[in-house]
């Protein structure tokens, strides 16, 4: 009798440890014991590793704005309204928080901007392979596709679908210093969307003595782009990642506004 409790404590015991592998199997790969619903099958569940992710690209700010041919030219004058001087001055189409863009009211006419960014690496700003911003169409707009390519209502997308990927360009430190502090900070400071952990600003980013574009920590990144006539009305998505040797940060994103117009085109002599 006590060889047979024996046996049964001894089976007991195995069988505990089964499940026990069973149990913990999920976090490390181990062949299922006896035990288990399915005696063949190995689980493999593997668990990503993080290692890397805070020495990944950081998009501090970014923004959309007209070319800067488009820039509004600021004409100076004294009291006595004698011309003093020009300058020019970066802008979007109306006051209010973000860009917003009219489109051009002109047939076949398209609406040129710019994607910009500012970017840094806890690895320094010399670790950053390339930045990247993704546009997508507004989510509420569908869009009629016609099969027909001679339709002029023949956009090719809509719903938040992705209209391109775009690889954005390293301005010089005094270019990018010159852009964003120099004349988003001073014109059109509403304009920029920064990160949302609150420890990003002008004064961290532009501050001549400790900042990071004049530290050279970081660099503001550009790449021009439009839309047609006919795209739609409404808010535009923009997503922009940084890609080092570690692999991409996490992306910024904001909208700007493609406001919407109504126009005619005139198809009779008189």
């Amino acid at each position: 009798m006590m060889k047979i409790k024996t046996i049964k404590k001894a089976i007991a015991m195995f069988s505990l440890v089964a499940v026990s592998v069973c149990t913990f199997g999920m976090n490390v790969a181990v062949a299922i014991g006896p035990d288990c619903d399915d005696p063949e099958t190995v689980v493999t569940t593997l668990t990503g590793s993080s290692s890397g992710d805070e020495n990944r690209p950081i998009v501090k700010a970014k923004w959309e704005m007209l070319p800067e041919d488009l820039w509004h030219i600021v004409d100076v004058y004294s009291e006595c309204d004698e011309y003093l001087y020009s300058y020019s001055v970066l802008d979007d189409d109306e006051d209010t928080a973000g860009a917003q863009f009219n489109a051009p009211g002109v047939w076949g006419a398209s609406m040129n901007y710019e994607v910009c960014a500012v970017v840094t690496d806890p690895n320094g700003a010399g670790d950053i392979d390339a930045v990247y911003a993704d546009i997508f169409y507004p989510l509420n707009r569908p869009m009629h596709v016609s099969m027909d390519p001679y339709e002029i209502d023949n956009p090719s997308g809509g719903c938040g679908a992705k209209i391109e990927e775009n690889t954005l360009v390293k301005l010089s430190k005094e270019e990018g210093i010159a852009l964003f502090c120099d004349t988003v900070r001073i014109d059109n400071s509403n304009l920029p969307t920064f990160d949302d952990s609150g420890v990003y600003t002008y004064d961290e980013i532009c501050n001549p003595e400790y900042g990071e574009l004049p530290e050279e920590e970081a660099y503001v990144y550009c790449d021009g782009k439009s839309l047609t006539w006919e795209d739609p009305a409404g808010f535009y998505g923009v997503e922009v990642t940084g890609h080092d040797s570690d692999g991409p940060g996490a992306a910024l994103v904001n909208e700007f506004e493609y406001v919407e117009f109504t126009g005619f085109e005139i198809d009779f002599s008189s």
